[in-house]
């Protein structure tokens, strides 16, 4: 009887995850709590417009799902972790569904850092990342600015030595130069040209 592996496969080795901000934890703690506050004040005009005491009931709707949001959102930014890999860059999330994403430096075509009024307030940011393909982007949420700043400097270069000489470097603000693309087949000069005249068509 053979004994079941305790490998975690969401845990590649010889890579070390980072963990963000906790400070994520407290902004999305606190919307949810701001929803089921609304939440609360939605069932009391309910319930005082149709005059139903039995429906006071609907108020344990949100204080279970706050009591959920709790234990959930802490969780979720804890499992919240990045790493830079070798070849990739990797994020892991999740605590009920698990997931790990891999975006190799040789597919990064741009580094994003966004950053609105409340990220700004909180001291946080975040980072995304554009590939050729918008199925493999990858968006990274609750890193500190400084750690931000340094994650798209490392990311840069690692992206160039990826690229090797193909491409120049990327740019100061996390854009790579696009290719300059040539013909398969360019166009043969010295072959005769046609040109429109008053006339029929002539060829020269």
């Amino acid at each position: 009887m053979s004994s079941r592996s305790t490998v975690d496969i969401l845990s590649p080795a010889g890579v070390e995850f980072q963990h963000v901000s906790p400070t994520l934890a407290a902004l999305r703690l606190g919307n949810a709590l701001a929803l089921c506050g609304a939440l609360c004040g939605m069932i009391s005009a309910l319930v005082l417009i149709v005059d139903i005491a039995a429906l006071w009931w609907l108020m344990l709707v949100p204080a279970v799902i706050a009591l959920l949001c709790l234990w959930l959102v802490p969780a979720q930014v804890r499992a919240l972790r990045y790493a830079l890999a070798e070849n990739d860059f990797v994020i892991r999330r999740g605590v009920i569904n698990r997931s790990l994403t891999m975006v190799p430096y040789g597919r990064i075509q741009y580094v994003d850092i966004h950053q609105g009024p409340v990220l700004r307030f909180m001291g946080i940011a975040t980072i995304k990342l554009s590939t050729a393909s918008a199925q493999t982007d990858a968006t990274l949420s609750g890193v500190s600015v400084a750690d931000a700043v340094g994650l798209r400097d490392v990311l840069a270069e690692r992206v160039r030595r990826a690229d090797g000489p193909m491409s120049k470097d990327l740019s100061a603000d996390g854009a790579r130069p696009r290719r300059q693309w040539k013909p398969l087949h360019p166009p043969d000069l010295s072959a005769p040209r046609s040109r429109i005249s008053d006339g029929p068509l002539s060829v020269q």
